[in-house]
């Protein structure tokens, strides 16, 4: 799912949730809390995508810290600023981020840029261990010391590293979901947090905080917005009526608020059908909304070939959720865990309409194609730029999915699999699936469950073929993260070999060495039903855990002090004022391991080695004593169609085809289904309670039987 994509998507269905961040009719809180994820600074001011390019590792720094001066003076943080830099990730995110580095490769190769100086930077180097991340690390320290002498005297701060395992939101949430556990917390804390990824959206939502707000750069262009009541353009259709009001004339900003708390409201009216039944609970719901999410696509798993978000995969999960949920006898996800059963049932349904998508999804592309082919000349796209990342490229479609042996098909071309393996393969990536939706939905809401975890093929099953999912027995082993040089030779091709010490690169340059199968010089990019070269998947071979990490080990002992210290773990630090209270974490040393991080002796700063409290049980509710943020949105405005989504009718209409209605109560019931309900049921450990069950009503047939009884009740 890509972040433009579920941004465009998120814009269309719940529009009053994206506000610019200088729009004067939309006020926002007083923030207490501001959280950045360093990574979506650092990239665009090291590597700009457009215009001149930082000549030097000085001036990409002093970006970096313009850049996050701006975002602490838009958003006016009360308490505290919290830095954090992605560290080392668990193996489930190194196939993408081994993915990103390779096509990076690959489109210099295609488009190499101009230069205008002698510096040459390799963004691949933003990765833990690092020479350039150990510097930008010690001029991050020396820029906060000096900003809490100036600016921010009156806030704390928070620095997590790069050589500090995990990724920066993720990270950022966990502090969140262990400072809302303890005591004394204030559960109308005002959260803002800043980062480039859609799945802070998620993030957030399954914080189940009451005030969580998300910055990034605008990609909705508020100019281009026409608003069909006024005839002018810069808002939504339903802010029309106080921007008429208002004197100030609608601008562009950098910035787009996200504001979770509407998206809360939103999600709440979308789902209140369900109010009607005993078990609502709308924590219970946002949970499940998030993990139905999964479906369509995220980091770690590849989406399910039926799912689509721009063909109206999330608004079509949102309808079957609504209209199965009564069958469902409970929720999809429970205190991080994922019930498999339901996931069953959910999956049965989306199943059946498969062919049938496949089908339409060919003909409307086949629309657009002979529509394209009308209009644009052949001639006009240049045969040396066939290909390339922007440029549309027709591959003929060997699988034909939809028609008469689709599956088998598939599974032969994308895993080299045939008749009696099938089966057999079917099983293995279906468990293999599973346990992705069960890490990944337990990442986002307890945190990792099992560092050494990943999804170990390149493309997903079919929602039909993933059943039976109760009879599975999902367990983690929850490991160890990489040191920063394990993943260093994960994740980078053999272009950016410089970013790794001397000793340890001609273990992914030279043939003779033993992991030279790791690092292709050649790889195939499968455009996997795509129009584009960026949208493809890199068919890079997976990395061997064992073999990686035996070779890395015989080479560690040449490698110096300061490139040990490098791929050591890092710490967290807390900087503040000696008089401002510090915030509520354990105190480790006043001396860091790392000596790089060091304080002149006349400095009234106070800097101290901390980690987060032991981690609680987060739960799906939201604390005592909350006041919830003013309504935005009710529910004339959201029946009146003040969500569109990305056209589900379609999907959303065959669905309901695999419905039947029951004329007796109005209320829908599946149909045609492999299992019964009821015996999956007792597969569940802690059963819902059922309603006592309606007595069965009596036909004609069983009336006259009980006259005839009667008429000849005496008789022997």
């Amino acid at each position: 799912m890509g972040v433009p994509t579920f941004f465009k998507w998120l814009s269309l269905r719940y529009p009053k949730s994206i506000v610019q961040s200088n729009s004067a009719q939309h006020e926002l809180p007083n923030f207490d809390n501001l959280y950045l994820d360093m990574n979506g600074i650092i990239h665009p001011c090291c590597n700009p995508p457009e215009g001149d390019k930082p000549t030097s590792e000085e001036q990409m720094f002093e970006n970096i810290f313009k850049y996050v001066e701006e975002l602490v003076n838009l958003v006016k943080p009360r308490n505290l600023i919290y830095l954090a830099i992605d560290g080392v990730a668990p193996r489930a995110k190194m196939n993408q981020q081994r993915a990103r580095r390779y096509r990076k490769i690959q489109e210099e190769r295609e488009r190499p840029r101009a230069q205008t100086s002698d510096f040459r930077f390799d963004s691949n180097v933003i990765t833990p261990g690092t020479p350039f991340m150990y510097r930008l690390s010690e001029a991050i320290h020396k820029f906060v010391l000096k900003k809490l002498q100036t600016s921010w005297k009156n806030l704390q701060v928070i620095f997590s590293d790069s050589n500090n395992p995990g990724e920066g939101e993720h990270k950022i949430l966990e502090f969140v979901r262990i400072q809302r556990s303890l005591p004394n917390y204030n559960p109308n804390t005002k959260h803002v947090i800043f980062g480039a990824d859609a799945d802070l959206i998620m993030l957030s939502l399954i914080t189940h905080e009451a005030h969580f707000y998300i910055i990034r750069e605008s990609l909705i262009d508020f100019r281009t917005l026409y608003c069909k009541t006024c005839g002018q353009t810069g808002h939504f259709e339903q802010d029309c009526e106080r921007i008429a009001r208002s004197d100030q004339p609608s601008t562009s900003s950098k910035f787009q608020f996200i504001k979770v708390p509407v998206l809360r409201q939103y999600l709440f009216y979308e789902f209140k059908d369900l109010t009607k039944f005993p078990i609502f609970d709308f924590e219970r719901i946002i949970d499940d909304f998030v993990f139905l999410c999964f479906f369509v696509g995220n980091d770690f798993l590849p989406h399910l070939p039926s799912m689509h978000i721009r063909d109206g995969a999330i608004d079509g999960l949102i309808y079957l959720y609504g209209k199965i949920f009564p069958k469902l006898g409970g929720y999809l996800t429970e205190n991080g865990k994922v019930v498999l059963y339901r996931v069953d049932m959910i999956m049965a349904e989306v199943g059946k309409i498969e062919e049938e998508y496949f089908k339409e999804k060919e003909e409307r592309e086949m629309f657009i194609r002979k529509r394209y082919e009308g209009s644009k000349k052949k001639n006009d796209i240049k045969e040396d730029n066939v290909g390339s990342s922007d440029n549309p490229i027709e591959v003929e479609d060997i699988i034909k999915l939809g028609q008469e042996g689709w599956k088998l098909r598939y599974y032969s071309e994308k895993f080299k699999v045939e008749g009696e393996e099938v089966e057999e393969f079917r099983r293995r990536i279906h468990t293999s699936y599973m346990e992705g939706l069960s890490w990944v939905f337990e990442y986002y809401f307890q945190g990792c469950a099992s560092w050494g975890w990943y999804f170990p093929f390149h493309y997903a099953p079919f929602a039909s073929d993933l059943y039976n999912s109760a009879s599975l027995r999902l367990k983690f082993e929850y490991g160890n993260p990489f040191q920063p040089y394990a993943q260093l030779l994960s994740v980078l091709p053999a272009e950016s070999c410089t970013a790794l010490p001397i000793a340890l690169r001609p273990l992914i340059t030279e043939d003779i060495s033993e992991i030279s199968d790791f690092y292709p010089r050649d790889f195939h990019l499968d455009i996997n039903g795509k129009r584009f070269a960026w949208q493809g998947v890199m068919l890079l071979p997976f990395i061997e855990e064992n073999r990686l990490l035996q070779a890395l080990q015989e080479k560690i002992s040449l490698l110096d002090i300061d490139d040990i210290e490098r791929n050591s773990e890092g710490e967290t630090f807390l900087y503040s004022n000696k008089e401002i209270p510090g915030v509520n974490m354990n105190f480790i040393s006043k001396k860091p391991k790392f000596r790089m991080y060091t304080i002149d002796e006349g400095c009234t700063i106070r800097f101290d080695v901390v980690q987060n409290h032991v981690k609680g049980k987060h739960q799906s509710k939201k604390l005592d004593g909350v006041v919830d943020a003013d309504l935005e949105v009710d529910e004339s405005i959201f029946r009146a169609g003040d969500r569109r989504g990305f056209g589900a009718s379609n999907m959303i209409s065959m669905i309901a085809k695999n419905f039947a209605m029951d004329p007796y109560n109005d209320k829908w019931r599946p149909q045609n289904r492999n299992f019964k309900v009821c015996e999956i049921v007792k597969n569940d450990p802690k059963p819902e309670k059922k309603p006592r069950a309606e007595p069965p009503q009596e036909t004609l047939v069983d009336n006259i039987k009980k006259l005839v009884a009667l008429l000849g009740g005496g008789k022997k």
